[in-house]
């Protein structure tokens, strides 16, 4: 028998909502999509104002007078002809509605904020408007029963004792949760869009001045007082005008390793980073030696993924690495004697087994569409801080969610096991908080910029002087072997895999009468604008690496962007110099890319070579323009630590 705990005081908000509304409305139109997917317009209220896209959604929040990070809260939309569920009630879930499950009965809050001034705690819920508010109720041709009221209730549940231990656990197992609170919205009628009048479809020339001409029960005049709300097992008597208090610097991301972003978050939302940095920091140090029996799985995924199922690659990249490489390793970073699987786990499945599961789940994902549709709504909120902490957690839990159910598919081991087991035995300090918090607002500040002034892809007419570059070229085979003095991460291949392994080139002439060098890869990880290198060889700064990630801020202890291009002969060749300046050590990088398409050659050449030079340790390179920077290069004490020929054929379409 549960124990009875004290009643919550629930309600709903609105938050930043300046119009002075109720939160919901008496009357809200319902349109059909594909899948049987309906979708309810304008809920809970246009705010700030109505939106003409294809269909009109809004946040909601619930506040609740508890801090308890064991509660989670749902939304559920009811008819009122059903009962609501009672306190102390013990119930299973398993129909939980996610982006791939859109008519799901059960809908999670996407986010929770303890509130600084009170005891209580914010659940958001459609704060990034990327799914909805569907409702599948089914009306009848009668007219007592198309006109019946409906609630939007809210619970606060509590896992009971046996259910899983986390939140994506437990939804996914239909685990057991007690009701701890209740609530219910004022009444509303929900109604076709097609059967609605003009006034009521809110069309682009509608005034707020316009009367509703619906028929019957349907008309709803907009000076009409809303219902009453029934009786509720909760309410409270604050205003819905609600302040969240966080803290986080006034100055939006550079790339000064010195300035941290602080952030107030809950603590469940703090463990689960730490368990994704702890991942992340192990396939950052781990060498490609170690993981030599998953490389061919790794690039065939890889591949597959930027190619197209049908598409069979010719030479194995990651497998020529593996045989220059100087320490080759059988190990993960952990110790032989502590790789094997957990124990009282069935089977003798290792740590690096499962480290790889969670690249392959990261891969896919990053790669999607889904994730760059997502990320493209996270950008909206660059400019609104409290909403840019939440769209940072909710961020971080989808990470969480993908790894976890990658997880949960191929072992029995979870996420928190899994980087426990890695810190055990880890021997350099991981990275911290703020790394993830940099790279996240640089990379929307990047995808913001991208698509607010620049297409996704822009046509570049050849120039005369690089016009054999122009278009797709697909990577073929490594001519002549790779001379490797340095181990190199999984991580940074997998990196440069992205940006290299398909890349399309465009050539054209700035206003100046400069050649200008575009080159994005076809599948980006975001949707940014790719590089762009001038080539005038002078010092300047690209924005972003082909595959869409941001430059100038620190990724894996370096500062990259920095760049100078040049025009070289023979056969028009290009050779860009991009330099990596340290966060902390005292060496920096130069990377040399040469390409070149011979006279008469279907296939283009890409030298790379990477040299390592002394720098001083204790430079703040963010108060330095490119050409300062770039003035700290030291050719003269540079040593090479790779080189490589990779031969590249064209591809005019991926499959």
């Amino acid at each position: 028998m549960h124990e009875q705990e004290d009643e919550l005081a629930m309600e709903f908000v609105k938050e930043g909502c300046d119009c002075h509304r109720p939160v919901f409305e008496p009357k809200y139109l319902r349109t059909h999509r594909a899948g049987s997917v309906k979708l309810i317009r304008c809920f809970p209220h246009c705010c700030p104002s109505h939106s003409f896209a294809s269909f009109c959604t809004s946040s909601i929040g619930l506040t609740v007078s508890s801090q308890d990070v064991d509660t989670v809260a749902f939304l559920r939309f009811q008819s009122a002809a059903t009962s609501t569920l009672d306190r102390g009630a013990v119930i299973s879930i398993s129909d939980v509605r996610t982006s791939d499950n859109v008519k799901g009965e059960w809908i999670p809050s996407e986010s929770r904020s303890l509130l600084v001034a009170t005891t209580a705690t914010l659940f958001r819920f459609n704060h990034v408007h990327h799914v909805g508010w569907h409702y599948g109720w089914m009306g009848t041709s009668t007219k007592a029963h198309r006109t019946s009221p409906h609630h939007l209730v809210a619970y606060v549940l509590q896992r009971s004792a046996s259910s899983s231990t986390t939140k994506a656990a437990a939804a996914s197992d239909g685990g057991r949760f007690v009701v701890r609170g209740v609530l219910t919205s004022p009444s509303f009628i929900v109604m076709s869009y097609r059967r609605a009048c003009y006034a009521c479809q809110k069309h682009r020339n509608h005034t707020a001045s316009t009367k509703c001409e619906c028929e019957g029960e349907f008309n709803v005049s907009s000076t009409s007082a809303p219902s009453p709300p029934p009786p509720s097992t909760s309410t409270t008597s604050q205003g819905r005008r609600l302040v969240v208090l966080v803290v986080v610097v006034a100055s939006y991301p550079s790339f000064d390793h010195h300035s941290r972003r602080t952030i107030e978050r809950p603590l469940s939302s703090t463990a689960i980073e730490n368990d994704l940095r702890s991942i992340l920091h192990c396939v950052q140090l781990t060498p490609l030696g170690a993981l030599v029996r998953y490389l061919p799985a790794i690039e065939s995924h890889l591949a597959r993924l930027v190619l197209g199922h049908n598409y069979k690659v010719a030479a194995s990249l990651l497998a020529s690495l593996v045989h220059a490489s100087p320490h080759r390793r059988t190990c993960l970073l952990l110790p032989p004697s502590s790789s094997h699987m957990f124990v009282g786990h069935q089977g003798e499945q290792q740590v690096d087994g499962l480290v790889v599961e969670c690249v392959l789940q990261a891969l896919t994902s990053a790669f999607s569409n889904n994730y760059r549709t997502h990320f493209g709504h996270y950008a909206t909120f660059l400019f609104d801080k409290p909403a840019l902490i939440d769209a940072y957690n909710h961020w971080v839990a989808w990470w969480s969610s993908q790894v976890t159910h990658r997880l949960a598919s191929h072992s029995n081991a979870s996420l928190a096991e899994l980087a426990r087991r890695i810190n055990k035995h880890a021997a350099s300090p991981m990275l911290s908080m703020s790394d993830g918090v940099e790279y996240f607002v640089a990379q929307l500040r990047e995808v913001y910029l991208g698509t607010a002034g620049h297409p996704s892809k822009m046509p570049f007419p050849p120039n005369n002087a690089l016009g054999t570059m122009h278009g797709l070229w697909t990577f073929s085979h490594v001519h002549g072997g790779i001379d490797l003095r340095l181990p190199m991460s999984l991580l940074t291949v997998l990196r440069c895999m992205s940006m290299l392994y398909v890349m399309d080139i465009g050539t054209a002439k700035d206003e100046c009468g400069a050649s200008v060098l575009h080159v994005r890869a076809p599948v980006p990880l975001y949707n940014t604008i790719g590089s762009i290198f001038v080539v005038d060889g002078t010092p300047r700064v690209f924005r972003a690496f082909p595959n869409g990630e941001s430059t100038m801020t620190n990724m894996s202890g370096f500062i990259h962007g920095d760049y100078i291009a040049n025009a070289s002969s023979p056969h028009d060749a290009v050779e860009v110099r991009v330099f990596s300046w340290p966060v902390d050590a005292a060496f920096a990088y130069v990377t040399r890319c040469r390409a070149a398409v011979a006279p008469g050659s279907t296939q283009m050449s890409l030298d790379i070579q990477v040299c390592r030079f002394p720098v001083e340790a204790s430079l703040d390179w963010s108060t330095m323009t490119s050409i300062e920077r770039c003035s700290h290069y030291r050719r003269d004490m540079e040593a090479p630590v790779f080189q490589g020929c990779f031969v590249y054929i064209p591809h005019l379409e991926i499959p």
